[in-house]
This record gives C-alpha cells, sequence and structure tokens, in this order.
C-alpha cells in the first residue's frame, strides 16, 4: 500500500452511473436524445434533456438532476426526496422546464417530478414556503406534473414536451412586453408596468378559455390587434 494518501471516487459513484445507464435504457426513443453526464459534481442539475421531431430538429429541452432511489422505496405509496435547491435553479437561473428524476433500479422504473411553483409535498406546502434543504413529494401519477417511465409507456414525452412549449411560449411573452415597453411613454401616463398589465391580464383571461384550436386561434388573433392599436403611441393619442 502506498504511504501517499490519494483521493477516491465517491461511495454513490456505481450507483449514479448506473440509475443513469438505466434512466438512458428506458427513455431510448429517438425523439429524446438525453444530455445527463455521469459522475457529475455540477451542482443543481446533472445534464438536460432535448426533445425532437420525427425529422430529428429539435423542439424543447428541459433541465434535469437524476438519482438513484433508495433500496426501501415503495412504489404503492412512492415518494420522493427533492432538494429544495432545484426550486430555487428552477426560478433563477434556468428558463427551462425542470425536472427531478429518481430511478428505481432493481424495478427497471423511472419516476419524473416537474419542479414549479405550485408543486406541493407530501404535507400539502407549497415548495416557495420552505426552508430546509430537502423535502419529499408525494406521487400522484394522475396528476399532469409528475410520471413514471416503464420502457413501454411513452405519455412522458407528450407531457414533456407541453412543459417545454409552455416555457418558450413564456419566453416569447416576456420578450414581447420588453420590445412594447419601447412604445411607453411618460407624457402619456403610460409606463412599462401598463404594457406588463395589460399582457398579464390578457394571459390570465386565456386561463378561462377552452383550450381548444378554434377559441386559442380567436384569442391570439385578438390579442395581436389589441397590441397592434394600443401599443402604437398615435393610436393612444387618438383616443
Amino acid at each position: 500500500m502506498s504511504k501517499y494518501k490519494i483521493a477516491s471516487y465517491p461511495q454513490t459513484d456505481e450507483a449514479e452511473t448506473d440509475a443513469v445507464n438505466k434512466f438512458e435504457i428506458l427513455v431510448s426513443d429517438r425523439r429524446v436524445k438525453v444530455h445527463v453526464n455521469k459522475r457529475d459534481k455540477i451542482p443543481n442539475h446533472d445534464g438536460y434533456i432535448e426533445l425532437v421531431d420525427d425529422d430529428l430538429k429539435p423542439i424543447g429541452k428541459l433541465d434535469v438532476q437524476l438519482k438513484k432511489l433508495p433500496d426501501d422505496f415503495n412504489p404503492h405509496e412512492p415518494k420522493i426526496k427533492i432538494p429544495l435547491a432545484l426550486y430555487g435553479y428552477s426560478k433563477t437561473v434556468t428558463a427551462n422546464p425542470t425536472l427531478f428524476i429518481g430511478v428505481d433500479i432493481k424495478r427497471n422504473i423511472a419516476y419524473w417530478i416537474y419542479i414549479h411553483d405550485n408543486l406541493r409535498n407530501y404535507k400539502n406546502r407549497p415548495l416557495n414556503e420552505l426552508e430546509f434543504n430537502t423535502t419529499t413529494i408525494s406521487l400522484n401519477l394522475n396528476n399532469d406534473d409528475n410520471g413514471l417511465i416503464d420502457g413501454d409507456n411513452k405519455e412522458y414525452i407528450i407531457r414533456w414536451k407541453a412543459m417545454a412549449l409552455d416555457h418558450l411560449n413564456r419566453v416569447n411573452t416576456f420578450n414581447e412586453i420588453k420590445e412594447l415597453s419601447k412604445y411607453g411613454d411618460p407624457s402619456l401616463g403610460l409606463i412599462d408596468d401598463d404594457f406588463i398589465f395589460i399582457h398579464t391580464f390578457l394571459d390570465h383571461i386565456n386561463q378561462y378559455l377552452n383550450i381548444g384550436f378554434v377559441e386559442t386561434l380567436i384569442f391570439f388573433i385578438f390579442k395581436s390587434r389589441f397590441f397592434d392599436f394600443f401599443g402604437n403611441k398615435n393610436n393612444l393619442l387618438s383616443l
């Protein structure tokens, strides 16, 4: 034995590598491109997943933290412990949807949790009210913000795509607001907040509409025409 001290790999190295390998097998679909690092020590996330269409063109991206579930994990009452730093990361660092993925190596199943404002822990407390380092989430697989991956059911791809598109729309909406704020004129009593308020108000209206194609199309036409008129200084002066 050498007299020199050499750092060793962490005890969790093999388990975490096995979890990533298992996950890659479970999501072996040509529409899902996994970029999750093995033996990664970057804080808050382990990589990302990119969704592509049938022509293999990227259509969405999700940030991921992936962990092996403990050996005593109970699939009949699934509860998963997540780090609250992941919620902070999703709120302040990335514009992509953020997922926590727990891999049950023994049963060849992975569970995913979408980290968002309305996610509540097993005591029904929202994440933004918690001050601990970790919290436990009780999974309800009937909800849209969590699910399982067993290698057969591909429903998770549909859900992830919807999340990615929703986040992309939020980014585009934010950029619209920034552009509209250029029209703000203090002499008219209009500042950036006025446009932000109007935009937010209209988006809230949209949440109460049926999510049918026709209703959504009508709403976006109305929204576009609304800002074409009210975002123009000359139109405001003519009121």
